[in-house]
């Protein structure tokens, strides 16, 4: 079901750079409407929210009304680059498709590629509330949809959702669906729902709570789960409580805040886009330090088993290497156990290929030790000497090939390595890489 706006986008012919066609109006209209192009007639309250989250000093404009002329070309090419879409700059079938989609009400141009970020709450427990609900939907169908989006992102990020009764002054969000001619933020045309951002960017009721979450009840039919001609209440709820948390548009098809969904569909899952963006506004909260026992030396260093259990490596008191693991992914942890041997050095980890742990230390006569699992997760080989002398720390990268290498510094101050001559095999042997350093070796791997 097309909303009459999208209508017209979609009757509006092909134009070339240059041409004039009184049809253009409509696809100038929407470039504006989000974000892409600026006009010298903007009604202020539409200016206001695109300039909360678009440089306006950089988009593209004042345009010619009718013509694809150089500004409204370039906001094409924006629009068709965000959208994946061959750029040409002209209004082609392609970009007459991806206008006629119904949409977010919130403009697409933000702070970059991928997810993007306005700001956070200043709190992790927000309450939410209904008023107004839908036709189209039997009983608390609606409702529950949109507790479901919340439990969504609340399983995503450090934010939990409380739903309360509506009274004045005691929620901060307030969900509901309306007609089209929204006071707050106008629905007409394309639009399936808009909300605010949290109160320090807020651009629709500013700092000030509640915040709204608003459906288009009057020109779009919609539903729980997939139907015909009908938009799924949780996917669009989904996209607008990113906004309420902070999140702008992303320019990846797919993730809940991709700006467009078509009828018919759902999109219940958050991407890694998503997460990320969300994870980078309300960082995962830290647990208070706790203690891991013994009486132990020097730096520890930490390695990754296969199966995701981490493990970590340090000297005791005696210059023995001990370490310890976690008895499941994210659980807790076996307790010290040792691996022998006499070190002066901290050690460094490395993950072969096969995902098997092997670790590295500096020991008698100054020479480098490692010692390997056997199998991924499975037992130690016990140390073996690399020779030397070293007199640094070492530091362990992993090829792109999976073989590791490993650095330290040699006694006339040069940089040394050392490389594995095949992904989990034996070792070249040291070789200078020359230079004169103090310090300890750090490894990086590019892109």
């Amino acid at each position: 079901m097309q909303s009459p706006q999208a209508r017209k986008v979609a009757d509006v012919p092909t134009v070339a750079v240059g041409e004039k066609s009184s049809d253009l109006g409509p696809v100038q209209n929407y470039l504006v409407r989000f974000g892409y192009l600026s006009s010298p007639e903007d009604e202020p309250a539409a200016a206001a929210t695109r300039a909360a989250f678009t440089n306006a000093a950089q988009l593209p404009g004042p345009f010619e009304p009718g013509v694809l002329d150089d500004p409204t070309s370039q906001a094409l090419a924006a629009f068709q680059r965000f959208n994946a879409i061959a750029v040409s700059g002209e209004f082609d079938e392609a970009t007459r498709d991806a206008m006629s989609q119904s949409r977010c009400g919130v403009p697409d141009v933000g702070s970059g590629l991928a997810f993007a970020t306005l700001c956070a709450w200043g709190k992790r427990d927000l309450t939410f509330a209904f008023d107004v609900g839908t036709d189209d939907i039997a009983g608390d169908g609606e409702r529950q949809a949109v507790r479901n989006a919340f439990r969504t992102w609340s399983a995503a990020t450090a934010m939990s959702f409380t739903e309360v009764p509506l009274r004045p002054g005691s929620v901060d969000i307030v969900i509901g669906w309306r007609p089209a001619a929204d006071p707050d933020h106008d629905m007409r045309g394309d639009v399936l729902a808009h909300a605010d951002f949290p109160p320090d960017c807020g651009v629709v009721t500013g700092r000030s709570l509640p915040k709204p979450v608003h459906f288009d009840d009057e020109e779009h039919q919609w539903s729980v789960g997939a139907a015909q001609g009908a938009f799924d209440v949780e996917s669009v709820a989904l996209h607008e409580i990113g906004h309420m948390l902070g999140l702008l548009h992303t320019d990846v098809a797919g993730a809940v805040m991709f700006p467009r969904i078509a009828p018919s569909s759902v999109n219940r899952a958050l991407a890694p886009d998503d997460i990320n963006g969300i994870g980078q506004l309300y960082p995962p909260f830290w647990s208070n330090w706790f203690s891991l026992g013994g009486a132990l030396t020097g730096d520890p260093a930490v390695g990754v088993n296969r199966d995701g259990r981490l493990e970590v490596f340090i000297r005791d008191g005696n210059g023995a290497m001990v370490h310890n693991w976690q008895t499941s992914p994210g659980g807790g942890w076996h307790g010290w156990y040792p691996m022998e041997g006499g070190f002066t050095g901290n050690p460094a980890v490395g993950r072969n290929h096969d995902g098997r742990l092997e670790v590295f230390a500096r020991g008698a006569r100054d020479w480098l030790y490692h010692n390997w699992q056997t199998s991924p997760n499975g037992g130690w080989h016990g140390w073996y000497p690399m020779e030397g002398p070293v007199t640094s720390d070492p530091a362990v990268g992993v090829n792109q090939d999976g073989r590791l290498e490993i650095f330290a510094r040699g006694t006339d101050g040069g940089l040394y390595h050392n490389w594995q001559t095949s992904p989990g095999g034996g070792w070249h042997g040291w070789y200078p890489m020359e230079g004169g350093f103090t310090g300890n070796p750090a490894v990086g791997r590019n892109h």
